[in-house]
């Protein structure tokens, strides 16, 4: 089965994001979380879905929505790697 891996940057943007959102409800933040779990290991599985992002510069950088939050991943040879999950109204060019 293919895998999702998540870089350090990634896993800290999810830690963030439940933390934040946890602020208002913890259910909500963990939903969400799983729903990005879940949406990494679906692109993991496909590794051909999401939107390619050649304007940053990185080799094979591709990106997929869920909800507010854009998923930037790299295919790799046993799925793919989430490189950042960040929210759609932050400045991505600057942190990716």
């Amino acid at each position: 089965m293919a895998e999702a891996h998540f870089t350090r940057a990634a896993s800290l943007d999810l830690e963030e994001i439940i933390q934040y959102i946890g602020e208002d409800s913890l259910a909500t933040a963990e939903r969400l979380a799983d729903q990005i779990r879940s949406r990494c290991q679906l692109l993991a599985d496909n590794p051909r879905m999401g939107q390619r992002r050649d304007e940053f510069g990185i080799n094979g950088l591709k990106s997929f929505h869920v909800g507010n939050y854009v998923i930037y991943l790299q295919p790799s040879g046993d799925g793919v790697n989430v490189i950042r999950v960040l929210h759609g109204a932050r400045d991505h060019g600057r942190l990716l």
